[in-house]
């Protein structure tokens, strides 16, 4: 009997934690998400598919000072290298001898930088507001 208590006391305990574990402070990250619009190769009568194809990458910025200009030129280029380094791993995963990327959306990387180059200026413009 004495045990069960014990049981339903620690399951009472760690219920109550539970919300104040839930709102814990946001992660201080971004993430560059690429698009990537690809037809597979196909021989014959029948026509692929496009197919789209989505990969990210966070990047932090804890350990950065967003209200000075080197801090945000630090983040704006993790971001850019983030956006590359998705994009040459989306084209490993699925080479051109394969996928054909689609026409509009030959600049994978361009466009995943800009993507994420408007977290930074959402992210950088509440830090100099506060």
């Amino acid at each position: 009997m004495r045990s069960s208590f014990s049981i339903g006391l620690a399951l009472l305990f760690m219920a109550g934690s539970l919300p104040v574990l839930a709102q814990s402070e946001p992660a201080e990250k971004i993430t560059v998400f690429a698009p990537y619009v690809v037809k597979k190769v196909t021989s014959g009568p029948l026509r692929a598919p496009v197919t789209t194809i989505t990969m990210t990458r966070d990047v932090g910025y804890q350990d950065v000072d967003l209200k000075s200009e080197i801090g945000v030129t630090i983040l704006v280029g993790r971001v850019r290298q983030a956006a590359e380094d998705v994009c040459r791993e989306l084209d490993h995963r699925y080479p051109r001898s394969v996928y054909v990327p689609v026409t509009e959306d030959k600049d994978c990387a361009n466009k995943a930088s800009a993507d994420g180059m408007m977290q930074v200026y959402a992210v950088v413009a509440a830090a100099r507001a506060s």
